[in-house]
């Protein structure tokens, strides 16, 4: 019973390598939620200044957008085991020496900084070697379920991370979250180290490390109009559905009235559906295509959040929220899938890398700008205009079907 379960919601865990590193990925994800929260407190308890938070959180996503065409150029050239294992080394290397600093009474602004760019430049290389890993790792049919897989870990971990943090915080320190967050990327590591991964393709088709190769992967994408308008389509929902998940306390304490209590278990919704949407959307990929999926995702966060946007009911901000991270796994998720199938492996590192640029990127600057909106014209106007601004995209790919259909471009890199 428990096998058929598996096979039917959960198909990729069924495949050992895909398994193993899975598993030691969603530790990993626990021990960098813990480190987060227990770097926001100690900065703020240290110096009570939102302006140094706002600065160290730059400083650890700065990495990932500068570095984000040599990091998917390197994981098309070069060794994508090598580069998993150095990068998880370096982010292990980065919370390590920020756990030492705090723990020997050190960590000044300067130490921290450092620290945290150290592991923002694991982060950039990490992520374009992994998603362009995971194709190989499971067959066709269960990659849609194994990426929906590997986001919904992420959304466990965050809510799993930050408890965990509260309690090592009471119990013992700071210093005690960092160390441990260094301490979870080793099991990954020695896994890397056990299973056979298969050779990038791009290194025995000769291609080599250069500006050439890591300008290749923006001509690829917009040489096809696929690849191009999905990235789009990415970008505009993490630019204006996405930032809903940073005003939730706005949302909670002051327009439901519900405090602390209240802004938590919106959170918990918001992660619980994206948890729920990762089986979900293998059952649904039985009856609908991944560009259906796609459609109905940016549709369903677009009215999601355009109703929650006005909503005065507490309850019903909880459905809806939830219903929001439910469609942005689905979307995601299909996107990522469909990425991977139609890119050719030689540059499938490349547009994994112009897919974590769409999150990283277009998420704090849509941000900030509803961010600037609210505070001229209110909270709701705001989250409004952006649901609104997605609701015309998903409103176009309906009513244009051929926006998300392959051109039939040649396959030249």
């Amino acid at each position: 019973m428990r096998r058929g379960i598996v096979k039917d919601y959960f198909p990729s865990l069924t495949h050992r390598d895909f398994r193993m590193l899975w598993t030691w990925t969603f530790v990993s994800n626990i021990g960098t939620w813990l480190h987060n929260v227990a770097l926001g407190l100690y900065v703020h308890e240290v110096y009570r200044a939102p302006g140094w938070l706002g600065l160290i959180n730059f400083f650890s996503y700065a990495p990932t957008i500068l570095l984000f065409l040599p990091a998917g150029s390197l994981a098309d050239t070069g060794r994508r085991k090598r580069i998993l294992i150095v990068s998880q080394v370096t982010m292990a290397a980065g919370a390590l020496s920020l756990a030492v600093l705090v723990a020997a009474g050190a960590a000044g602004l300067a130490g921290i900084s450092i620290s945290v760019f150290l592991m923002g430049i694991g982060i950039a290389f990490n992520f374009p070697a992994w998603l362009a890993i995971i194709p190989e790792l499971v067959p066709r049919e269960d990659l849609l379920n194994a990426i929906s897989l590997n986001a919904a870990s992420w959304n466990m971990a965050r809510f799993l991370g930050p408890m965990l943090a509260g309690i090592v915080i009471a119990i013992a320190s700071y210093s005690a979250c960092f160390f441990a967050n260094s301490a979870s990327f080793f099991p990954f590591i020695l896994v890397l180290f056990v299973i056979a991964l298969p050779e990038t393709a791009a290194s025995h088709a000769g291609s080599t490390f250069s500006f050439r190769t890591m300008a290749g992967g923006i001509s690829y994408s917009l040489r096809r109009r696929l690849i191009r308008n999905l990235l789009i389509t990415f970008g505009l929902i993490n630019a204006f559905g996405l930032p809903y998940i940073v005003f939730i306390p706005v949302f909670g304490k002051d327009i439901l009235s519900r405090g602390n209590i209240g802004v938590s278990a919106m959170y918990a919704a918001s992660g619980l559906g994206a948890v729920v949407g990762a089986p979900l959307v293998t059952r649904l990929h039985r009856s609908f295509d991944e560009i259906t999926l796609v459609k109905g995702g940016v549709m369903g966060i677009s009215l999601s959040l355009l109703i929650f946007s006005w909503s005065t009911n507490f309850w019903l901000s909880l459905v809806l929220v939830f219903s929001a991270g439910l469609s942005f796994l689905v979307t995601a998720t299909s996107i990522n899938t469909i990425l991977q199938i139609k890119t050719d492996p030689r540059v499938r590192g490349r547009i994994m890398s112009l897919y974590v640029f769409m999150l990283v990127g277009a998420f704090p600057v849509g941000g900030a700008l509803l961010g600037f909106i609210a505070d001229a014209a209110g909270m709701s106007r705001a989250m409004s205009i952006g649901s609104l601004t997605c609701l015309f995209w998903g409103s176009v790919l309906l009513l244009k079907p051929e926006l998300l259909q392959a051109a039939g471009v040649s396959d030249e890199i």
